[in-house]
């Protein structure tokens, strides 16, 4: 509770999706947590699921990474640390919306990874039928198909092109089926009072580009490691708690570890080649850096933060490995 995050089976929207209205946001979690009738986040078979896809999102991660790497006691322990990690842990008992975003994340992955093994198409549907729970899962397919006009020339042109066509078509229904709220997320800067008045107020003015520079920075900030009750109280947040330094070590902590993570990611997807999809899935910031973002949609990125961290173990022993190599004496014959 010292780093701010709450009541851990708070969740606010929990009443609206219990009233399983159609169309509305995410319709298809409130259809299903109505259907089982469950009265809060809380409910046992949610918090069942939640473990166990948790589980098994972490078991899907692990064996992407052992398919480039090899596993070391460096590697479990870096796994441990991050098993530690407040936010994260948080969100292993929660079966909210963004959890389906972090199921589409990992198939993602594996659809950029090992397409040339696995049923793409089935990846695809299952992404979408994902994002009938959480809209922001609808960009990881989105980036599918970027990988396939930019990274993947088809056999059979026309079949690719009707089959492109119907998932943009799926893609657009469901965008207008949730578009009430993506009218809200639009209007949620404002209403939460991130403006550029605000943050003059806070640091002081130094001329207009600067001003800028500094409220994008500190947005970026939140995004990356502030919580929803910071976002909405602001600053001010930090005023009314008790412990005010040690959560804003926490805040700028997490805000950097999340950042080095997923650079490291990024460098992984370079190597392999599919930086474009992954830079294309990674958009959803930019978006939440102009509406409204906070450090709950990092959650939906958990598998690309785990396996960045994971990545940065590896490369470091790689690296290592390679100086021993250079400096080890050869033999004269």
């Amino acid at each position: 509770m010292h780093f701010g995050f709450g009541d851990m089976w708070a969740y606010g929207d929990f009443a609206k999706y219990q009233e399983a209205n159609f169309p509305s946001p995410n319709f298809l979690y409130g259809i299903f947590i109505n259907k089982i009738s469950a009265e809060a986040i809380s409910d046992p078979l949610l918090v069942t699921l939640a473990i166990l896809f948790s589980v098994l999102v972490d078991v899907g991660c692990v064996y992407l990474f052992i398919q480039k790497f090899r596993i070391t006691t460096q590697t479990v322990i870096m796994y441990l640390i991050f098993c530690l990690h407040p936010y994260f842990s948080f969100f292993t008992f929660r079966f909210d919306t963004i959890f389906f975003s972090k199921i589409a994340c990992l198939l993602f992955l594996y659809y950029l990874l090992y397409r040339d093994r696995i049923n793409t198409n089935f990846i695809k549907y299952t992404i979408i039928f994902l994002s009938l729970f959480r809209l922001t899962a609808l960009l990881f397919l989105v980036s599918t198909i970027l990988s396939d006009l930019f990274q993947h020339k088809p056999k059979n042109q026309i079949f690719s092109l009707l089959h492109l066509l119907l998932l943009v078509g799926f893609s657009i229904v469901i965008f207008i089926l949730n578009f009430g709220y993506t009218r809200l997320l639009f209007g949620a800067s404002e209403q939460h009072g991130w403006t550029l008045e605000y943050t003059r107020g806070v640091f002081g003015q130094y001329g207009l580009m600067f001003d800028y520079v500094i409220h994008y920075f500190s947005r970026a900030m939140i995004i990356l490691g502030g919580r929803d009750r910071i976002y909405i109280e602001q600053f001010e947040y930090f005023k009314s708690i008790e412990f005010v330094y040690f959560e804003l070590s926490a805040f700028f902590t997490l805000a950097v570890f999340h950042l080095v993570c997923l650079i490291s990611f990024i460098k992984f997807s370079k190597k392999h080649k599919v930086l474009i999809p992954v830079l294309s899935s990674l958009s959803l910031f930019l978006l939440c850096l102009f509406t409204v973002g906070h450090l709950r949609y990092l959650v939906g990125y958990y598998p690309m933060i785990l396996l960045g961290w994971l990545f940065i173990g590896a490369q470091a022993r790689t690296s290592s490995a390679e100086k021993i190599t250079e400096h080890k004496p050869t033999r004269l014959n």
